[in-house]
């Protein structure tokens, strides 16, 4: 017999499907094809066994008393499987599902929210500090998570003031921090799995205290970028972190240099680093000579460009709060020192490595989110868009607040960098483009120019902002238009909706299932209003985008026909589209027909599909029609 849900072959005598897990009793039981009444000659959507005729009468009387026989047997072992089963599965899972599949396969990339990835780099970077310590260069691969390294590991922390003592700094004395050696016991288990230290030297243990001197760690090296590159889950409870680190030293005598670790962690909900332990070091290697960098490497340098233009964008959208309203290219100077600083030490840590505080640092204070001294800000607008004005600026003391408050739900979605070209020995032309959102949604795109200049002192690259030649916005907000969509066919699931009603709906959770044979080519969706109305384009987010692993096993489009009106042309939708799994709504695709046409009907039909990894079913998350 075969399986209903996978389709495979399987022992008529096995109480689950060998391939999938699901509970075949049913199966047994139900052995007739299903037909649609109101549609004659159409078979529900099946992978199971053919049917064969025997046109033999007696033939059939056979048939029917030895099937009769076989369901009585089957039906006691059915009886007695269900007395003795402790797990029934008593509804099959529908194709296009979003429940948990009875086993995950491992390896699996996966992506980290924000939060889970800053804590990871926090831990991270204090590993990079143990590396570049004294001499620097202490790891190498498979580096032994020992007391020698918790010791090391405990006297970063307390330097950097992690809160670990039930979200307090341990307390600072004339005779160094001291902790309760419980709390000193859980961090360490909770951060790097194991809680010896060497009780020796600047650590000393008394009635359950642990005291460790007022030390001043020393660094040959230091940690100027850190970047995650890929999280792959290994098991239920692990993950491998794969990345890069750029160390640089305030030695002359001693060159930069790239490093490229990999470590092991597993899940834990009580590791302040993201919900993860440190496990194993399991690489910690040199890039061969080479690889070696003395300065930014090209795709290093237009990241830091890039930053610099989101800067820029950050400044713009909230020009209302530093600059009346205005167009950047309107800025004053006090306008644009206001805002940049700003911006660049409120997105300094999350986004740019704490490049800006590496070199002009800044305090904090409990009113403000940080503040910084006078010449330090000169230095540092000077350095990086060339002017500086402070008489706009706010005060706390004689210092300026750089960062306060929160930017809200609202600012720069995306920039890219379309291109860098000299111009001059000095100078670059960087044309780029940036969207702008709002509550998750796509509020506007602009197209911009700059003019920078090389400075050796600028943390953007080497080059300093010289001029804001372009910033014009380049597109109108995109409007639903209110057509109502009719599918040629949906996927019928018992407690899951695949209908159309969920293409228009701004929840890439939701999505369009096709419900014929085969992986969906020649199914249609078309849109009809009630008069003749104008559009201006079509938008639609292919594949069953709720999670990257949905969006891989199930089937999407990969060209589609456009006919609206009187024109008919194809799109290739699938072609450099890169999705957001974090935020999928950001990747929408948005086909501007080049023209505003008015119509009352439109059919998008799939030319070409692509199945996915384990179903052939076609989904599309959204897909509906625009206007400006």
């Amino acid at each position: 017999m075969y399986c209903r849900k996978c389709g495979k072959e399987i022992n008529d005598t096995s109480k689950f499907c060998p391939y999938c897990g699901c509970d075949i009793k049913n199966e047994r039981m139900d052995t007739t094809e299903k037909t649609d009444a109101s549609k004659p000659g159409k078979t529900a959507k099946n992978r199971g066994a053919r049917k064969w005729m025997i046109p033999v009468a007696a033939g059939v009387g056979i048939v029917v008393i030895g099937a009769a026989a076989i369901l009585g047997v089957r039906a006691m072992r059915n009886s007695q499987e269900q007395e003795t089963s402790t797990e029934a599965v008593t509804e099959e899972e529908p194709r296009v599902s979003d429940n948990k599949e009875s086993e995950v396969q491992y390896p699996q990339d996966i992506v980290l929210s924000d939060e889970q990835s800053q804590g990871v780099k926090s831990l991270l970077e204090i590993l990079c500090d143990i590396d570049g310590s004294d001499k620097g260069r202490n790891f190498e691969a498979n580096k032994e998570i020992d007391s020698s390294f918790a010791t090391s590991f405990l006297i970063w922390s307390l330097w950097k003031e992690i809160p670990f003592a039930d979200g307090n700094t341990a307390e600072l004395s004339g005779e160094g921090w001291s902790v309760s050696a419980d709390v000193l016991k859980k961090f360490l288990q909770n951060s790097i799995n194991t809680q010896e230290v060497n009780p020796e030297g600047i650590i000393t243990i008394s009635d359950g205290i642990v005291t460790v001197a007022g030390v001043t760690p020393t660094c040959a090296y230091s940690c100027d970028s850190l970047q995650i590159e890929k999280v792959t889950r290994t098991s239920d409870t692990e993950i491998n972190v794969q990345g890069t680190v750029h160390y640089i030293s305030d030695f002359p005598t001693n060159d930069p240099y790239n490093v490229s670790f990999e470590v092991v962690m597993t899940d834990n909900p009580d590791s302040m680093w993201g919900g993860y332990t440190l496990k194993e070091i399991k690489n910690w290697q040199e890039e061969d000579e080479d690889n070696k960098v003395s300065g930014y490497t090209d795709e290093e340098q237009k990241e830091q460009i890039r930053l610099m233009v989101e800067l820029l964008g950050w400044s713009d959208y909230f020009s209302y709060d530093f600059a009346d309203d205005k167009d950047l290219t309107e800025f004053t100077d006090a306008d644009l020192c206001k805002s940049f600083l700003y911006f660049a030490a409120y997105f300094d840590e999350s986004k740019n490595n704490s490049r800006f505080y590496q070199k002009y640092p800044y305090s904090t204070s409990a009113s403000a989110r940080c503040l910084i001294d006078e010449e330090t800000a000169r230095r540092f607008l000077s350095d990086s868009i060339g002017r500086y004005d402070n008489s706009t600026m706010d005060y706390e003391g004689d210092k300026i607040i750089s960062a306060y408050g929160d930017v809200g739900t609202g600012g720069v979605e995306s920039v890219e960098i379309t291109e860098i070209k000299p111009i001059t020995g000095t100078d670059i032309q960087v044309s780029a483009s940036l969207s702008f959102q709002e509550s998750g949604k796509i509020s506007g795109n602009v197209d911009c120019v700059i003019t920078m200049t090389a400075n050796p002192d600028s943390i953007w690259g080497g080059y300093t902002l010289k001029s804001v030649d372009k910033w014009e916005e380049v597109s109108a907000i995109p409007v639903k238009a209110d057509f109502r969509p009719e599918a040629s066919s949906v996927l019928q699931g018992t407690g899951y909706d695949y209908s159309e009603n969920n293409l228009a709906d701004g929840d890439a959770s939701t999505c369009w299932a096709e419900g014929a044979e085969g992986s969906g080519m020649g199914e249609s969706i078309t849109f009809t209003s009630s008069g003749p109305q104008e559009v201006d384009g079509l938008a639609i987010l292919p594949g069953y985008l709720k999670s990257k692993d949905l969006y891989e096993k199930n089937g999407k489009p990969v060209e589609i026909q456009i006919t609206c009106g009187t024109k008919t042309w194809t799109e290739n939708v699938l072609e450099d589209f890169s999705p957001d799994y974090g935020n999928p709504m950001n990747s929408v695709i948005y086909i501007d027909f080049g023209e505003t046409v008015t119509t009352d009907t439109c059919t998008v039909t799939v030319l070409q599909a692509q199945p996915g990894t384990k179903y052939a079913d076609l989904c599309i998350s959204e897909l509906y029609l625009y206007r400006y």
